[in-house]
């Protein structure tokens, strides 16, 4: 799977399911794992979820909205977010 492909990752117990435009993949990993794996366009926004910068279609003050989900940013994420949307 190519990484442009990929919406966002959210963290579902023992494993981190992929969200792309046309399927959902599954794999047994962490989201800690995976974080150095993915290119910098890649955020970590909450504990339980990685978002694609270029794929985000609304930020509000405490969550943005990614295929027409709804993402909490969680405090410990806050101001790294902020600092990758200001370089955007």
């Amino acid at each position: 799977m190519d990484c442009k492909d990929i919406f966002y990752l959210e963290k579902d117990e023992n494993y981190v399911v992929f969200h792309t435009a046309e399927k959902r993949f599954l794999q047994r990993t962490t989201l800690s794992k995976l974080t150095p794996q993915l290119p910098v366009s890649f955020c970590r926004v909450h504990r339980s979820f990685i978002i694609s910068m270029d794929k985000v279609e609304r930020i509000e003050h405490d969550f943005l909205i990614v295929k027409g989900k709804q993402i909490p940013i969680g405090r410990t994420y806050r101001d790294d977010f902020r600092a990758k949307v200001k370089q955007v």
